[in-house]
């Protein structure tokens, strides 16, 4: 699920606020950031030595610094972006 133009705009306001992409990468100490174009979802581990797939997740944005590609990864639950993590519904077709 790709984020869409205004979920892109909503999400660069939200990572402004909370954690400022201006900050510099920790590894070269660039401060250019882009925004990969959908979630990513870790998986959780219940039950130690099994991952299930379909089970719980941890979704997070990904923010890589333009330059040396460091990788960060910002939950979007607790940056109060839950909304995006589900999928939107689609209007059905008129019937006629």
């Amino acid at each position: 699920m790709a984020f869409s133009k205004e979920d892109r705009k909503r999400i660069l306001e939200v990572v402004g606020q909370r954690a400022p992409v201006q900050a510099s990468c920790p590894v070269c100490g660039h401060s250019s950031w882009g925004l990969v174009e959908a979630p990513v979802a870790f998986p959780l581990q219940e039950t130690p030595g099994t991952f299930a797939l379909g089970g719980r997740t941890i979704p997070c944005l990904v923010l890589i610094c333009h330059y040396c590609g460091n990788t960060l990864f910002l939950n979007m639950l607790s940056l109060g972006l839950k909304d995006l993590t589900v999928a939107k519904e689609t209007p059905e077709p008129e019937k006629r």
